[in-house]
């Protein structure tokens, strides 16, 4: 782990996703963050356009889950189901370059060795009349990792943190206005493995949690070409169970026993634009904010409040619809000089030094992707059956952070520097049945 005062180095953890498929048989291997901790959507339709879906009707499935007030635009006569599935490939490149206070140089830039992504999303939503609509919902919603297993300078270690939600969403619509509410079971998955003595990477599974949460909005219907529409999403509160020696970030020596550690998913607030100025052009403008701070874990580590700008176009050709968007944020972990590194901030009751921290930041918990450029394709193939496309490319960011750890013995310097690019390749299906 992340030492202060021992001569390990650096043990940089970092962060991965195995979204849970404890609800349905579905499984998905690691990925990265992108707003923060968290997915910039989860659907095809919404990723070719940028993430948005707050007040713009893509399908059925995006509104359960970006916006469940938009359900009511859908397009189903009453008794009509849709079924909606899609699946995201999300991978990129991680490095990071780690100068320890015990050492005289750096390690040199170091890459990641986790595994693609693949994240799903599933929903089945049926119109009652034409008031109101319900449907369920399962989605892959965030989660990050990265693995270190060959680095000795980096304590060989690996973060895995995933959360999937399972959820009813329905939205009831009364003229211009419609109301809509999703009761939320959120689902974490959290492990840490290190070096141990033997030199080897350790092989802790992860620990699953649950919380129960909420989504409510609202959307008004100005005109017949625009939609405001306005979601709040509860946190999610996890503490997961002996996944981490805390100690070995303090001023004390790791002392073996693992430790619980609190790491919550954020309150999100979001507004959203949709314009449709002619028949075949749609236009699409999201804000949202993630209160990183707020969270236990994540805020006690020094995540900021992140601000989140979604911009997306769409024009039809006939049955064929393109997409294209940008996501762009400011990111939740900022680069920071000249630190004292044995300062403390309590993390999880226990004193985590500065030095620690950043080592988390910088390197373990990569969460400075800030830019995201989208593109999509659509196809309606009939009245029942339309499939997308959507790809995705995070240009590389980076961030740095040093300080200074004295001790009787001195003064000595230390370093972290992290580089992170991502990609990904998003389908999705859809039928109608009535």
């Amino acid at each position: 782990m992340l030492k202060t005062t021992s001569k390990k180095g650096f043990g940089m953890t970092t962060y991965c996703a195995r979204l849970i498929a404890s609800f349905v048989l579905l499984y998905s291997a690691s990925l990265l963050a992108t707003n923060g901790a968290n997915l910039i959507s989860s659907t095809t339709a919404s990723r070719g356009m940028g993430g948005t879906g707050v007040a713009h009707f893509h399908d059925e499935r995006t509104a359960a889950i970006m916006s469940p007030s938009l359900l009511s635009k859908s397009m189903l006569p009453d008794g009509g189901w849709n079924f909606g599935l899609d699946l995201t490939y999300l991978n990129g490149n991680v490095r990071s370059d780690v100068r320890n206070y015990t050492d005289t140089v750096s390690s040199g830039e170091k890459e990641s060795k986790h595994r693609p992504g693949y994240i799903p999303a599933i929903a089945a939503v049926n119109r009652v009349n034409e008031h109101l609509v319900w449907g369920f919902v399962y989605y892959g919603a965030a989660g990050s990792m990265v693995d270190y297993k060959d680095e000795v300078t980096h304590s060989k270690l690996k973060v895995e943190y995933g959360m999937a939600r399972l959820g009813v969403a329905a939205s009831y619509r009364q003229e211009k206005f419609s109301f809509g509410l999703a009761p939320l079971y959120n689902m974490g998955n959290f492990a840490i493995n290190t070096r141990e003595a033997s030199g080897e990477q350790s092989s802790r599974k992860p620990d699953t949690q649950g919380a129960f949460g909420i989504q409510v909005g609202a959307s008004l219907f100005l005109l017949d070409e625009l939609t405001v529409s306005l979601t709040y999403l509860s946190p999610a509160k996890f503490k997961y169970k002996g996944v981490v020696d805390l100690d070995a970030y303090t001023l004390t020596e790791a002392d073996g026993k693992l430790d619980d550690l609190s790491l919550d998913q954020p309150t999100e607030l979001a507004f959203g634009l949709s314009w449709l100025p002619i028949t075949d052009l749609g236009l699409a403008l999201d804000f949202r904010s993630l209160d990183w701070a707020a969270t236990e874990g994540f805020g006690d580590i020094g995540w900021k409040r992140q601000l989140v700008i979604a911009l997306g176009g769409k024009y039809r050709i006939d049955a064929f619809t393109l997409r294209a968007g940008v996501n762009m944020a400011n990111g939740p972990i900022e680069d920071v000089s000249g630190e004292v590194g044995l300062e403390t901030s309590d993390v999880s009751g226990k004193a985590l030094t500065k030095a620690g921290i950043s080592g988390l930041n910088a390197v373990g918990f990569p969460a400075i992707s800030e830019t995201h450029y989208t593109l999509g394709l659509g196809h309606m193939v009939n009245e029942q059956f339309s499939w997308d496309l959507a790809f995705m490319m995070s240009p590389k960011a980076s961030l740095e952070r040093s300080g200074t750890v004295t001790s009787p013995a001195g003064s000595a310097p230390y370093s972290l520097k992290t580089s992170v690019s991502q990609y990904a390749f998003s389908a999705g299906v859809s039928y109608n049945l009535w």
